[in-house]
Parts: structure tokens; sequence; C-alpha cells
């Protein structure tokens, strides 16, 4: 499972949800995340709705990945 943890220590609170996907080789949706405000992702440097956590579904879909 995603621990944001490790997350927030690479990319800061900054990360999309492609990219986040990407790192996990995880195929998220968007309601599997829940959001929280527009900015630049460090990763892919463009402009996209951050992710602050993850729904039960998308918390599931890192489980048995």
């Amino acid at each position: 499972m995603i621990n944001f943890k490790e997350v927030r220590a690479e990319y800061g609170k900054l990360i999309c949800r492609k990219c986040l996907s990407k790192l996990y080789d995880v195929e998220l949706l968007p309601k599997d995340c829940i959001y929280e405000y527009h900015y630049e992702c460090p990763s892919c440097k463009t402009d996209q709705r951050i992710v602050s956590g993850l729904t039960t579904s998308g918390k599931l879909k890192t489980l048995f990945k």
C-alpha cells in the first residue's frame, strides 16, 4: 500500500495522480484520489490537481496491485 510519508519525503506534499500511478505501478482513477488543490507537479512539471490522500477504493488498489 502507498505510504504517503515516503511520497511526501521525496516530493513534499506535491504529486499528481498520473505521477503517483506511474511511481507505484497502479492504475488510479480520479475517483480513487482525494485532491487538495491545483499546483505544478514537481515530477511531470505540469499544472495538475495535487493528491492529498486516497479513498478506500484507491487504498485497496494499491494494497492488491
